[in-house]
């Protein structure tokens, strides 16, 4: 099952924001009763993702756009939303819905495709064959971008772009995660990887991570990102 962090305590509270005796006792009662009902669905809640990942695995096999197409429209559905909580992969599974819609909306916009000569057509959902295998390319991302944040060079980055090649993954992909992603440093991290595509002669993906994490993350990075973007545009002028 997986258990999402929350920092909403509030109803075990008094009317000063402090833990009192009977609030943290409410609280352990809460937790109790929420594994104890956990424990008691467990069986029903294993056959339901079963199922969900099942037909999902069936639509990605299909290989065909009208299945792609189905696949989004089924993870729209309540049947997914009541079941992807109790998963880590269905719910890191929920991201490539975006994702598809962008390289759908965009995909076929000049100069803008992040893959090889004759990949452009590619969708986040070619580049997988079962669900699991997005989880894996999540995580996979997750601790590169992670490295960037921490300042990393060298050795340590340099398999990312070779593992974006490798796995035809779209810029729409990269911009996408690397937007909803939990990773701190996000201005340093976009200049990362807007840098590790210039340098390998893809400006127009470069200009778009900058132009999409400028417009969708938080206020306070947003700055040196479009400072870095401003640098580019000078740069490819």
């Amino acid at each position: 099952m997986l258990i999402l962090p929350s920092e909403d305590l509030s109803e075990y509270k008094d009317e000063h924001g402090e833990f009192t005796a009977e609030g943290a006792a409410r609280l352990r009662a809460d937790t109790d009763r929420f594994y104890e009902e956990g424990a008691e669905n467990k069986s029903a809640i294993y056959t339901a993702v079963c199922v969900v990942k099942g037909r999902i695995n069936e639509k990605l096999q299909e290989r065909s756009r009208k299945a792609y197409d189905e696949l989004v429209a089924y993870c729209n559905t309540e049947e997914f939303r009541n079941v992807m909580g109790y998963d880590s992969e269905l719910y890191y599974f929920a991201e490539t819905i975006p994702i598809y819609m962008m390289e759908c909306e965009k995909g076929g916009e000049e100069g803008i495709t992040g893959r090889s000569a004759g990949d452009s057509n590619l969708v986040v959902y070619d580049c997988i064959n079962y669900i699991n295998d997005f989880h894996s390319l999540y995580m996979t991302l997750l601790f590169y971008f992670r490295r960037m944040q921490m300042g990393f060079t060298g050795p340590d980055i340099l398999g990312l772009f070779s593992y974006i090649r490798e796995k035809g993954l779209s810029v729409f992909l990269i911009a996408q995660l690397l937007c909803d992603m939990p990773v701190g440093n996000k201005d340093r991290v976009t200049i990362a990887v807007a840098d590790m595509y210039w340098s390998v002669g893809r400006k127009n993906e470069a200009l778009f991570i900058t132009a999409f994490l400028e417009q969708h993350t938080e206020d306070e990075v947003r700055d040196a990102i479009a400072a870095k973007r401003a640098a580019l545009v000078a740069k490819f002028v």
